[in-house]
């Protein structure tokens, strides 16, 4: 992945592309979540109220791409302005400002008290300055919330009746985008495959129909609930709201803030769902400058909205024996011998996971896909070495999948199992291509859709710990114990001549100069003289001395075997980790004996070198993947398992109002949504308990726990008594999980279906959770790539080419199957906000001054910054 700014005729591709509308249609009828037509459109407006004509030109949409009224593609640039709040001169006059940062969009949030002349006075302004205005209505009574009456009550009294005469005037026709609610909609839902989300669909159908009856054609911005739940839009609901409107004006509006979008990885989740939603999509607003407990990064979010090509492969299953397996040549020849990584990102459709029942008896689905990704790689005689393979079965769908896979460091490290394509050996000095396979594996060829790639990455091995290379010197070692021997240092090696049947040598180390908390590989390359009379059982030992007190730590040696005459590496693995001063190394000694016999010629020591055994290009960081918030309801928390007691969110705070003797499990019964929940390293999860005093006397019962994607089960902390808690009062509770904890059973890369606590043997009371969270390990690249195949040029995208077939496939049957798409599609977005913001989110003032650009810091950044106003707004135009 790249970020760059594309050429015009590459960003106009790119917008027709915007939002990478998916394939599909409406799935049935049947179901009422999605019934375009539920409740009916709207009819003729029978009233004499104010209406534009049937001409005028208006903003309009297709599945992917807003148009501006000269029907050419537009991507939004702009800026979001609180006129409400202050409906001055002064504020208005700002509007020209936006437009001289080179905004092409303003975002103007209204309110109840917004006077009909105010809002003229503005699109006035708007329509003088040549901008685009999303108008959008700001209240708390809509924000966050299910009230349909609400929402009815604003379009009927405001939008409709107040404002009418306002945006039903042609001359604003061209110009205008209705945002009729900000944030309406349910809070902590977040889940693609809810039901949740019914009566917001049904609502904003009814609202679009009257905006229609009432003769506006203009686009309607649908806000996604509390502005971030970009999930409502998903499995065909934002389909729905496009087949509900007359006029087909759609755009999706999504405001980037809070937990759900504080990272690239989050981004990205949220764009490659809204790329497929079958509507135009914008984020109309967004944060960061270090706002809020989780601030995103807007400085990343305008780098990824320029785009970011994928290479897609959509193949023509036929049998069940299916293969295609594609290769990327190298720029030069590479030598991965000492160890490197290639990775990539996969992106997955849901239909290849396979989803079935774990029994007839029981319709809990989990995944059984057989479809097989295989990563590989190619030397300079074509031989093929396979590094790792994923199955469907443990990928996540509708989601980019990270996999990465360890290059043998050595040639004796190459697993014979790993050759493939018929090969024999394998060169890892130079490896010339990167490949990857796709196979049916036995999948039924009735399963089918695209695949993206994006990233193809080789990570370079870690540099060694220490090297002494005796270039010039014997670098401090020397003979030790009065052992007749003779070392020395010639043409760039450690010269050991012995003069009997033993060799001591070592060296005092300084501090840090090696370091035995980690699990060392020591490589010694090494050359015995062919006459050297040593036999095969000679042996001896690495002798390694820590802390004050030289505590000593052996491990045995046998070099008897290695090859005479030749250059070896001689490898010895060294485990002293579990020495309690084992960052304090004083001495390291190697002692060989049983030499036998006297040569002439001294052994040569090349030089040694010393690893990390379990080093990798990576790095680990620390996230909060999941935060509970119970301010307006139990996010998604219910009681499940059979037990009769219930959950209510009151004050913030998860309420149990338990049953006398019951036993259950309280479940976070949306947890599959939360795509940040990653197993890849360890976790650490934290909740705060509240035992009311009256269970003092009772053996309550509780553990806390996950299921896997196939509802395997890990239970995170002990099983919990009384003991645990101090009853009357709050208990902070931390569970840490290490890797090594996960049963084998349980699946590290499938999203958990529950989380939660079990709990039995419950009094007649009421038992309060909050601040669950979970603290996840992920592994992110800490090294510069030796090659990235970004898929961003068309010298990438055509150097992808078909290297072998399998089952039915044949080069010609494959010819259309690769082609150019995104991982993130170019993107229209506006920033909050001009002026007047104050107190701690005051950083987030885009101009010092209301009505000129007088630009701060953040607006610097928003402005003049890389993919910012100034380098990617283009004008939109409007006759």
């Amino acid at each position: 992945m790249k970020f760059k700014l594309c050429s015009i005729a590459v960003m106009t591709a790119a917008l027709l592309l915007q939002g990478c509308g998916g394939s599909g249609g409406l799935v049935s009828d049947a179901d009422k979540d999605k019934n375009p037509l539920n409740p009916a459109p709207g009819v003729e407006d029978p009233t004499a109220r104010p209406r534009p004509s049937d001409t005028a030109l208006t903003i309009t949409t297709d599945e992917t791409t807003i148009y501006d009224a000269a029907k050419k593609p537009l991507l939004l640039r702009g800026i979001d302005m609180q006129l409400g709040a202050a409906p001055t001169l002064t504020r208005i006059n700002g509007i020209k400002a936006i437009k001289e940062t080179g905004s092409n969009v303003v975002r103007l949030y209204i309110n109840e008290n917004t006077t009909d002349p105010d809002l003229e006075n503005a699109m006035v302004k708007v329509v003088e300055q040549g901008l685009v205005a999303i108008v959008t209505l700001e209240s708390d009574k809509l924000t966050c919330s299910s009230n349909t009456a609400a929402l009815n009550s604003a379009v009927d009294t405001l939008w409709l009746k107040k404002w009418l005469g306002v945006i039903a005037q042609d001359r604003f026709q061209p110009y205008l985008i209705i945002n009729m609610a900000s944030g309406w909609g349910p809070e902590g839902v977040f889940n693609p495959d809810s039901f949740g989300y019914q009566d917001y669909l049904d609502a904003y159908k009814a609202m679009i129909g009257k905006f229609r009856t009432a003769g506006l054609k203009v686009p309607i911005a649908i806000d996604a609930p509390c502005g971030q739940d970009y999930h409502a839009f998903a499995r065909d609901r934002s389909r729905t709201l496009v087949s509900a409107d007359t006029a087909k004006n759609i755009i999706l509006s999504v405001q980037a803030d809070g937990s759900r979008w504080n990272s690239g990885d989050k981004l990205t989740s949220a764009v490659t769902n809204l790329m497929e939603a079958g509507a135009p999509f914008a984020i109309t607003s967004f944060t960061g400058s270090g706002t809020s407990d989780t601030p995103i990064d807007h400085v990343d979010l305008i780098a990824r909205s320029v785009g970011d090509r994928a290479l897609a492969i959509n193949l023509p299953w036929t049998t069940a024996d299916d293969s295609a397996a594609y290769t990327l040549t190298l720029p030069q020849s590479a030598n991965l011998a000492g160890g490197a990584e290639l990775a990539t990102n996969l992106y997955l459709d849901s239909r290849y996971l396979e989803l079935q029942k774990i029994s007839d008896a029981d319709g809990k689905l989990v995944p059984k896909g057989k479809l097989l990704f295989t990563l590989y790689i190619k030397d300079v005689n074509g031989n093929s070495l396979s590094l790792g393979s994923a199955q469907a079965q443990d990928l996540r769908g509708y989601q980019w999948n990270k996999l990465r896979y360890a290059v043998p460091r050595t040639q004796e490290d190459i697993d014979p199992a790993n050759l493939i394509n018929g090969s024999a050996t394998f060169d890892l000095t130079k490896v010339t291509q990167v490949g990857f396979q796709l196979a049916a594996n036995g999948k039924s060829p009735d399963i089918k859709a695209v695949f993206k790639l994006d990233d193809l990455i080789i990570l370079p091995g870690v540099p060694p710990l220490k090297t002494y290379k005796f270039e010039s010197d014997t670098e401090g070692w020397a003979g030790l114990w009065d052992k007749p021997q003779e070392i020395g240092q010639a043409d760039g090696s450690l010269t050991l001549l012995r003069k009997g049947n033993e060799i001591v040598i070592g060296k005092s180390t300084s501090a840090g100069e090696l370091d035995f908390t980690k699990e060392l590989l020591f490589t010694i390359r090494i050359k015995i003289p062919a006459d050297d009379p040593m036999p095969s059982w000679a042996g001896g030992q690495m002798i390694a001395k820590f802390g004050p007190g030289y505590t000593e730590k052996s491990k045995g040696l046998s070099i008897g075997g290695l090859s005479k005459g030749d250059w070896v590496d001689w490898k010895v693995a060294v485990d002293f980790r579990s020495e309690p001063n084992a960052n304090d190394l004083k001495e390291i000694v190697f002692q060989l004996w049983s030499l036998d016999g006297v040569p002439t010629s001294p052994i040569l020591i090349d030089s040694i070198t010393v690893t990390d055994v379990n080093a990798k290009p990576t790095k680990i960081i620390t996230d909060t993947q999941y935060k509970s918030s119970f301010v307006k309801n139990t996010d998604g928390f219910v009681v499940d398992w059979g037990g009769k007691s219930t959950v209510a969110a009151v004050d913030g705070e998860l309420v149990i109002n338990t049953v006398a003797g019951d036993s259950g499990l309280v479940n976070k019964s949306n947890v599959e949504s939360v795509n940040e929940i990653n197993f890849g390293g360890g976790i650490t999860v934290k909740a705060k308990v509240f035992i009311p005093a009256d269970y003092a006397a009772n053996d309550l019962w509780m553990q806390f726990i996950f299921q896997d994607g196939n509802y395997k089960h890990f239970s995170v902390s002990p099983g919990l008594s009384l003991a645990s808690f101090t009853p009357g009062e709050w208990t902070a509770l931390e569970f840490i999980v290490k890797e090594t904890d996960y049963p084998a059973v349980f699946s590290r890369t499938l999203k958990p279906k529950v989380f939660g606590f079990q709990f039995a043997n419950t009094v007649a009371g009421s038992i309060k959770v909050k601040d669950f969270e979970i603290i996840g390990q992920l592994v992110v690249d800490d090294s510069q790539p030796l090659f990235n195949a970004t898929f961003e040029t068309k010298e990438q995208f055509n150097g992808v080419t078909l290297d072998r077939t399998g089952g039915a496939f044949t080069p010609t049957a494959l010819a259309n199957a690769k082609s150019e798409s995104w991982k993130i599609v170019p993107f229209g977005w506006l920033a909050t906000s001009w002026f007047g913001n104050t107190g701690d989110k005051a950083v987030l003032n885009i101009s010092n001054t209301e009505d000129r650009v007088d630009l701060t810091k953040r607006g610097e950044e928003v402005v003049n910054g890389f993919g910012g106003i100034a380098e990617t707004a283009k004008p939109a135009s409007f006759k």
